[in-house]
């Protein structure tokens, strides 16, 4: 789609928002317990002209007015931020139940990128990384599983390599315990 072929769709898309703004119908349905909305043969038509503009776009951004893309310095993997070095072993209990609670053994593999974040000013566009999150690799399962995932800490020393990461451990965080509270005491 072409930007003037664009423009064509949009405003027709925009002079149809009036119908929006007029009562759909509505009715009770005993059996699922919910209200049903009908919309009219019009809000029909315009939904559709939306839906199809929407397909056409592919959600594209249209960077042919910007003449500078600017990559900044961030990296995709940096060193953790909560401690650690790249490479270092670690004990991990993933979140998932289908990992019934077991404690793997892990290599840290860094703080790892998330996303990838976009501006535009004065027809620049920047993309940085962004949203990081220490990735661990666990060779038994063959698998990234990220901090936010599980439970983990460093491998201080070889006896460290038998103690599992229980409830009990999680339950003994400082964090855990002041969540709790905070929960109790607003009745959660």
């Amino acid at each position: 789609m072409n930007k003037e072929e664009f423009k064509v769709a949009y405003k027709e898309v925009m002079k149809n928002l009036s119908l929006w703004e007029t009562t759909t119908d509505c009715e009770y349905d005993k059996e699922d317990k919910k209200v049903k909305y009908f919309i009219s043969k019009e809000q029909a038509v315009a939904y559709n002209q939306v839906m199809e503009l929407l397909q056409k776009l592919n959600w594209e951004v249209l960077f042919t007015d910007h003449k500078e893309l600017i990559r900044d310095d961030s990296k995709s993997i940096r060193e953790p931020l909560f401690g650690g070095d790249i490479g270092e072993a670690v004990k991990i209990r993933p979140c998932e139940e289908k990992y019934g609670g077991k404690t793997y053994f892990g290599i840290l593999i860094g703080d790892v990128a998330m996303n990838i974040r976009h501006s535009i000013k004065d027809g620049i566009v920047t993309a940085s990384f962004g949203g990081y999150n220490p990735g661990i690799f666990i060779p038994e399962l063959n698998k990234i599983i990220y901090g936010y995932e599980s439970w983990w800490g460093k491998i201080e020393s070889e006896e460290e390599l038998d103690k599992l990461i229980t409830d009990e451990v999680i339950e003994s965080q400082w964090y855990v315990k002041l969540l709790k509270s905070f929960n109790k005491e607003n009745g959660i």
